[in-house]
């Protein structure tokens, strides 16, 4: 039987949030149905096709799991507090300069944002924006923009992005070793890198990446103990 994780405060429980993941997963799960259909058809192992991918359980309250990479196994999240707790011990430690190397996405968190640029204040100082423009480097082109077309936010041209560290890392969740703070999930959806710097951020994740999927094809992939 699946263990259900818990962690301390638990019972106070976010029935908004889980009334959002339950929208949430029907809306996703026409959608993810082709993603799911085209494995099954191609005699995909369903755990191989989705790897790394954070499901949510259409059929189950919208139930949160995350597809281990590393061992293909489904984790269950049981709440944003405790999968971001779970899933930073778990994130691969790499350095500043392989996490700059990997093409950057945006969350639409509710979260400061001084110059409303679309970035906010907590991430624009990781990435070494300024949270008082909307031009950190003053060449006519805003932040959000930059970082979404993978230029240099403090500086000409675009940054070079390595496709080896984005195969490597499609679906794990990275921490960069020169700061704690500093955790990253790279979706296998879109191959960018997405800041978690809380269960706030996570929610943020599982509401624009996350995959509906049934209790049938939920099945499918082995549950680690």
């Amino acid at each position: 039987m699946q263990k259900r994780y818990k962690f301390e405060g638990a019972r106070n429980i976010n029935y908004l949030f889980i009334a959002q993941l339950i929208l949430l997963a029907v809306i996703t799960f026409v959608s993810s149905r082709v993603i799911i259909n085209n494995a099954l058809a191609d005699e995909v192992n369903l755990a191989e096709k989705l790897s790394g991918q954070i499901l949510i359980n259409t059929e189950n309250d919208g139930e949160l799991w995350y597809v281990d990479p590393t061992t293909n196994k489904r984790l269950y999240l049981d709440s944003a507090d405790f999968a971001y707790t779970l899933l930073r011990s778990r994130a691969i430690s790499t350095s500043a300069q392989s996490i700059n190397g990997l093409p950057m996405g945006l969350l639409n968190v509710t979260d400061t944002d001084t110059d409303s640029d679309g970035i906010s204040d907590r991430l624009e100082k990781i990435i070494g924006g300024n949270v008082y423009s909307v031009d950190t480097d003053n060449d006519g082109f805003d932040d959000k923009n930059e970082v979404l077309s993978n230029y240099n936010l403090n500086g000409s041209g675009k940054k070079m992005l390595d496709s080896t560290l984005i195969d490597s890392f499609r679906g794990y969740f990275i921490l960069n070793v020169d700061d704690s703070d500093s955790v990253w999930y790279i979706s296998p959806r879109d191959s960018r890198r997405y800041f978690i710097g809380g269960p706030l951020d996570f929610s943020a994740v599982v509401k624009q990446l996350a995959i509906g999927i049934n209790l049938q094809d939920l099945g499918e992939i082995e549950s680690e103990e």
